[in-house]
Order: structure tokens, then C-alpha cells, then sequence
């Protein structure tokens, strides 16, 4: 989880034009593993979240072109 976070935040500050389609199945991996709590887990979803791994995964997909800057994290009861 946290490398791909850190990956699509460089391949998105390196060239988003280049890297769009690589950015873009980044953040579907990071997505499909979104915990119920709105967390994200260290390896695998339905594990706990990790606050580190959450904080990575949130940095990579909240200045996402594709969400146009309406990303809301999934918040749990």
C-alpha cells in the first residue's frame, strides 16, 4: 500500500500526461482496499487500518485531476 502511494504521488508530480493511465490503476488499487472505517490497511482490505499507510494512501489520491478535487476519505461509524 505505501509504495504504491508513494508511486502514484511521484509518477503524478513527474509527468501526469506520461504517467495518466499508470496514476489512474494506482489509485483504483488504492481504493479497492479502502477499509469500512475509511482507512487503509498495511497490506491487505478488511485488515485494521494503519494511521502511516492511511496518511500515504490519503497525500496520493486527494490531488487526483481524475476526482477534479471532490475526493472525500469514507468515513466509518
Amino acid at each position: 500500500m505505501d509504495d504504491t502511494s508513494y508511486c502514484v504521488e511521484f509518477l503524478r508530480a513527474t509527468d501526469p500526461g506520461l504517467f495518466g493511465a499508470e496514476v489512474a490503476a494506482g489509485e483504483r488499487y488504492l481504493l479497492a482496499r479502502q477499509g469500512a472505517d475509511g482507512g487503509f490497511p498495511t497490506f491487505e482490505r478488511g485488515t485494521a487500518s494503519e494511521v502511516a499507510i492511511t496518511a500515504a494512501a490519503v497525500n496520493a489520491l486527494a490531488p487526483s485531476p481524475r476526482t477534479g478535487g471532490r475526493w472525500r476519505p469514507r468515513c466509518g461509524s
